[in-house]
């Protein structure tokens, strides 16, 4: 009998419904969730739209549901160091809004600087290129962007990312040039890294997103999905050694006809699905 591991999942599973009902907590009253998150860039729009459109998704499997909680571990860990080194001149979980968008910035630093904290897979830091990734640098340029929006700002909030698994860590700065590519530079384990992403604009993807804005909430209409499951990377599924397992909640609501499928699979499964449906 696994006793530890037992009281683990468990303390895991509390922290997950207290993380749920602080959430519905602070949407009580509303008829419906008016805000794209700013953490959806970079993702699925169509995903976006199916959480705003109160689908009840599919719960995150125990492998999941532990990474999340992994986490909130580290990042309170950080947030720790990060009061002892600033005080009062932290500020964490600092909203951001619009209209449209929503969301909780995780630190501001003293000097206008947004940190966007990220827990990782120590794979992550030894495949070459992994980090940082493309959806976590227009998160925290989206924050930026609104927040300089939102308080009028003439110059955006410095953008840097933290990643950090055990002994591992990165620490990026992160910003857009003028040409419409993100650029990154900064440490990954001690040693000096840069690059970018080309077309990658935080204020194109941000329209992209707001594209289906009104035609959903005038007749329920969502954006289109991937051609297939195995479209983008994070998208559907998850790849293990094993083959493929479905990752995301709504899975079920993009690809009903494999929805019973528990993983793992393989790409020629679904041969007969995407010539049929896509």
């Amino acid at each position: 009998m696994t006793i530890v591991r037992a009281a683990v999942l468990q303390h895991i599973l509390e922290a997950r419904k207290k993380a749920n009902a602080a959430y519905q907590a602070r949407h009580q009253g509303e008829d419906r969730p008016v805000h794209l998150h700013v953490s959806d860039l970079g993702h699925c729009v169509r995903k976006a739209y199916l959480r705003m459109q109160g689908v009840e998704g599919k719960p995150f499997d125990e492998y999941i549901q532990e990474i999340m909680h992994a986490g909130l571990v580290w990042e309170t860990e950080t947030e720790t160091a990060l009061r002892a080194a600033y005080g009062d001149g932290l500020r964490t979980q600092g909203v951001v809004e619009n209209e449209i968008w929503s969301g909780r910035k995780d630190f501001e630093l003293p000097g206008n600087v947004i940190v966007e904290h990220k827990a990782t897979s120590p794979v992550n830091f030894l495949r070459k290129d992994r980090l940082p990734y493309r959806f976590h640098c227009m998160q925290v340029l989206g924050y930026c962007l609104l927040t300089q929006l939102q308080e009028k700002m003439f110059i955006a909030p410095t953008a840097r990312l933290y990643y950090r698994s055990w002994a591992n860590w990165a620490e990026l700065e992160v910003w857009e040039d003028t040409e419409g590519a993100i650029l990154w530079k900064g440490e990954i384990n001690g040693r000096s890294k840069c690059g970018g992403f080309p077309d990658s604009s935080i204020a194109g993807e941000m329209a992209f997103f707001e594209t289906f804005w009104e035609p959903f909430w005038h007749d329920g209409s969502l954006p289109p999905r991937y051609a297939t499951p195995f479209t983008e990377i994070f998208g559907c599924t998850r790849t293990t050694k094993q083959g493929y397992w479905p990752s995301c909640p709504f899975f079920g609501q993009c690809w009903p006809e494999m929805a019973f499928l528990k993983g793992p699979f393989h790409e020629k499964d679904w041969e007969h699905v995407t010539a049929a449906t896509c």
